[in-house]
């Protein structure tokens, strides 16, 4: 059917085919411009988002409006993207793929010809100018005065986005707790939710940041943390232009920065301060990606303090990472070593300062699983442990199984070519995995068996998925694939014996011995061949 799963799925794209080239059909006269502003009316956004995306598209219908969706050419897209500005071009591009994606997906055309052989690599981020001090900071501040000044400090301190800023309640800081609390954001005349998920955080309140609190004027008329003059919203553009930028230039900064880098200082202060990068990302509603891609050049002194503390600890120095202080193990250390030599994770405890005991955490296998193990041998099958745990706990709990083979220490990469290295020499490996990290070696493996509560990709690339997460399962199916073999041939041999000595009697080639086979024999005999194979079959319920 010419590739096609059925003759509906044929009739269907023939149907489609024609309704694009034919002059009758809407797909086949419908431009690009026209399908734009049919986009545009139908796409549901915030307005700012739409006319944002309208001004991106109308950079492609000024050019390529007139042609029709169905004639567009990877060609034409990539002439056009070149006549589009360098800081804008990236953009642009995006917004058309987008549009076009919609029309794949309506089947007004086949494939996306702003992708197909169109490359858009993304601009280069604009250079972040955070400032080079607090006393620069502190600088603008005072020049700003009272109503202003102690926001600049506070939007330094926290890292907040203006949006963020300027819709603070007095409410949102928690000084308890020494946080302030982002539920919301002011931008273009009104107060919306935050620009994303991540962007509803606790902030942590540094000592500049609860000093800059104190010195607030007290607003009893308005809720708003630094409202403007009249108790009102700040406005992000009115602030920029008469405050913002004039005060900078009094001041002498050079060049002159912008609102936004208040943030970026926040984040360069506080990789130079040492704060791992996941924190960071939290306290200020970003993901790890954007803070290295933004912020990570520029916290140059962030090397230093890295080496300082790595000298430190090669040196066995007390290292001070900025969490606790150091604590003397006062003798406890010998007792650590023998129970990390047993296989299990130390955890040192310390009672304001002082040493005060241990806690040994151990891996725990499950409760069938020596079972399982024992009934693997007994069907002559070598277990052995692959994980990427430590030697002395892959060992501690291999011994406890029964397991005389470990693999330990092997990375996730490197699993299927452990895999690999059993099959060179000559053995027949089932791999048993539930995890992202066990997909590759599960694929390599003759036999590859997912645990039923694992993860999707394990599930997709096993061979064999069991329903529950017992290891006793194992031995199970191997049982019941034994046993479906052994009755697959013990069928096969009596059905090849039976219509080997039925067939020439019932064609009565033996017939001048004597031998025949009526006809009504004959029929009861083919039937009774399969009861036969059937009740065979059946008795595998009984053998597992």
């Amino acid at each position: 059917m010419g590739g096609f799963s059925s003759r509906a799925e044929a009739q269907r794209a023939l149907q489609n085919k024609l309704a694009r080239i034919l002059p009758s059909g809407r797909p086949a006269t419908m431009t690009l411009g026209e399908w734009v502003e049919e986009y545009l009316d139908a796409h549901q956004g915030e307005r700012v988002t739409v006319a944002k995306l309208q001004w991106l598209l109308g950079k492609a219908t000024a050019e390529l409006g007139g042609v029709r969706l169905v004639e567009l050419s990877p060609e034409q897209v990539c002439a056009w993207r070149l006549t589009v500005p360098e800081g804008h071009r990236f953009e642009a591009t995006q917004a058309l793929r987008q549009v076009l994606n919609r029309a794949v997906a309506w089947k007004l055309i086949d494939e996306n010809p702003a992708k197909r052989g169109v490359p858009n690599p993304g601009r280069r981020c604009r250079e972040q100018r955070p400032f080079d001090s607090w006393a620069q900071i502190r600088s603008v501040a005072e020049r700003l005065g009272p109503l202003f000044g102690p926001m600049v400090v506070f939007a330094a301190a926290t890292g907040l986005r203006p949006s963020e800023l300027f819709a603070l309640e007095q409410g949102d800081v928690d000084r308890a707790a020494g946080v302030v609390q982002i539920r919301r954001a002011y931008a273009n005349g009104r107060v919306k939710q935050t620009k994303t998920r991540l962007s509803r955080r606790a902030v942590p309140l540094q000592a500049i940041a609860l000093e800059t609190l104190d010195q607030l004027r007290p607003r009893e008329s308005s809720p708003l943390l630094f409202p403007n003059a009249r108790g009102g919203h700040l406005d992000f553009r009115n602030f920029n232009r008469r405050h913002w930028k004039p005060v900078q230039k009094t001041v002498g900064i050079e060049p002159l920065r912008d609102l936004c880098d208040l943030r970026h200082t926040y984040a360069t202060f506080a990789l130079r301060a040492g704060v791992p990068v996941f924190a960071l990302s939290r306290f200020m509603g970003t993901s790890i990606a954007m803070i290295d891609l933004h912020y990570g050049h520029l916290a140059v002194d962030s090397y230093q303090h890295a080496i300082s503390l790595l000298d430190a600890l090669a040196l066995e120095r007390a290292v001070d990472a900025g969490w606790t202080s150091a604590v003397a193990l006062d003798g406890l250390s010998p007792r650590a070593d023998e129970m990390a030599g047993a296989g299990r994770t130390v955890v040192h405890v310390a009672v304001d300062g002082d040493a005060a005991g241990l806690i040994a955490i151990a891996d725990a296998s499950r409760e069938t699983a020596v079972e399982a193990v024992a009934a693997l041998k007994e069907l002559g099958v070598r277990p052995v442990m692959l994980t990427g745990d430590n030697r002395q706990t892959a060992e501690r709990i291999a011994a406890e199984l029964g397991i005389d083979e470990v693999l330990a220490e092997v990375l996730p990469a490197d699993k299927a070519t452990k895999v690999g290295e059993l099959q060179a020499q000559g053995r027949k490996v089932a791999m048993v995995g539930d995890g992202v990290n066990d997909a590759p070696a599960l694929a390599q493996s003759d036999v590859g068996i997912a645990i039923g509560a694992g993860t999707d990709v394990a599930i997709e690339t096993a061979d064999v998925v069991l329903m529950r997460s017992d290891p006793l399962d194992v031995a199970t199916a191997m049982t019941i694939g034994r046993g479906t073999l052994r009755k697959m041939r013990q069928n096969l041999g009596w059905a090849i014996g039976y219509n080997s000595l039925a067939l020439p009697i019932a064609a009565g080639i033996f017939e001048p011995w004597g031998l025949t086979l009526r006809p009504e024999i004959a029929a009861i005999s083919m039937p009774g061949s399969s009861v036969l194979v059937a009740v065979n079959a059946l008795a595998l319920n009984g053998s597992t």
